[in-house]
């Protein structure tokens, strides 16, 4: 056969259509043993996935409690004085007055 100039030379070959496809074909077994083992390596990479990041990140505790004032005793000692009434006990821990 003679090529025409510019084109390529015609196939001697029969080929098949153009839906076909050349390879091996997926052939699915009868277990789904595959799928199944896919879905688990899935399912064991999230929860590796979520074991690092609970891991890896660190949340230090946050008191939900108010902060306990501080008492100036001696403010409160000079007060009584002047009023010259006695230390309440309330304000002394110790009930020493």
């Amino acid at each position: 056969m003679k090529s025409e100039v510019g084109k390529s030379k015609p196939s001697t070959y029969d080929l098949p259509s153009q839906d076909f496809a050349f390879g091996k074909g997926y052939i699915k077994d009868k277990e789904g043993a595959k799928e199944g083992l896919l879905k688990i390596i899935k399912i064991f990479r999230i929860i590796l996935i979520n074991i690092y990041l609970v891991s890896m990140t660190w949340n230090f505790h946050q008191s939900t409690r108010e902060p306990i004032q501080q008492v100036d005793f001696k403010k409160k000692n000079k007060e009584k004085l002047i009023k010259k009434t006695k230390v309440s006990e309330s304000l002394c821990p110790l009930g020493i007055n």
